[in-house]
């Protein structure tokens, strides 16, 4: 990630407040906090692959926009990381991840659609009064399929609803907050 004399950037790729349209793109092998970081902007993501990544892939923070057909793979901590944004994903394969595939959080709102994830820590997380819709959703090899919990004390409680899920070798199938 960029760095200077008192100034950083988390993200290898940041777009701050500049709209953008990333498509037919490769991030591997970031060493960043975020291989991508939007905020505060709209944006398109499209046909794009994410590999070896040191920590969060894609990380999405108060923005608004569209991800689709998207591949990840070998993915240190979190797959896609939303804050305070508002997006539509579909297409998207992800597979080697070390915490959250999809981790949705800060009143976010995700409708997801036709989503494989394998090989990860958690499948889909809403928190902090986020809420997710998703359809077709498979996930295999995970060790918790979905959960739902509040992080922060300014948020209540998250919402998720999942249509046409398909949970193979999964060992908890969710994870509920009181």
């Amino acid at each position: 990630a960029p760095s200077t004399q008192g100034w950083s950037l988390t993200g290898a790729v940041t777009f701050y407040q500049a709209p953008v349209l990333i498509e037919n793109c490769n991030f591997f092998n970031s060493k960043s906090e975020d291989s991508l970081n939007i905020f505060r902007t709209k944006f398109k993501i499209i046909d794009s692959f994410f590999k070896d990544s040191n920590s969060d892939a894609i990380d999405l923070d108060f923005s608004e926009g569209v991800l689709k057909n998207i591949k990840m793979t070998n993915i240190g901590n979190d797959g896609l990381d939303l804050s305070g944004s508002n997006v539509f994903l579909s297409l998207m394969e992800i597979e080697g991840v070390g915490d959250k595939a999809i981790s949705v959080g800060e009143k976010s709102q995700l409708v997801a659609e036709n989503i494989n994830i394998k090989n990860s820590r958690i499948g889909i997380a809403s928190k902090d009064q986020s809420n997710v819709e998703a359809n077709s959703i498979n996930i295999k090899n995970t060790s918790i399929g979905y959960a739902l919990y509040q992080k922060k004390p300014e948020f209540g409680p998250a919402y998720l609803k999942i249509m046409n899920q398909s949970l193979d070798n999964v060992e908890k199938k969710y994870l509920q907050d009181r």
